[in-house]
């Protein structure tokens, strides 16, 4: 990651039930290329539940309006 990501997830969960098929959402604010943090992500063993989401700036301005549960961790 750069250093200034910041890394963010939701308690939000479809139907607020939580099963064992469901998945961890996490959201990344970054200036890199969203392929390349998920593939160093993957290589480094974080594969599933994890789906992870890759944004710049813009995009996540829209992802904070339409999630409010968002929570940096």
């Amino acid at each position: 990651m750069d250093g200034g990501s910041r890394i963010f997830s939701s308690a939000q969960r479809q139907g607020g039930v939580h099963v064992l098929m469901s998945d961890v959402d996490i959201l990344i604010k970054t200036k890199l290329k969203p392929r390349e943090v998920i593939a160093k992500l993957r290589s480094e063993g974080f594969d599933e539940p994890f789906e992870f989401h890759v944004v710049n700036e813009k995009e996540f301005k829209i992802y904070k309006d339409m999630i409010p549960e968002l929570r940096e961790i």
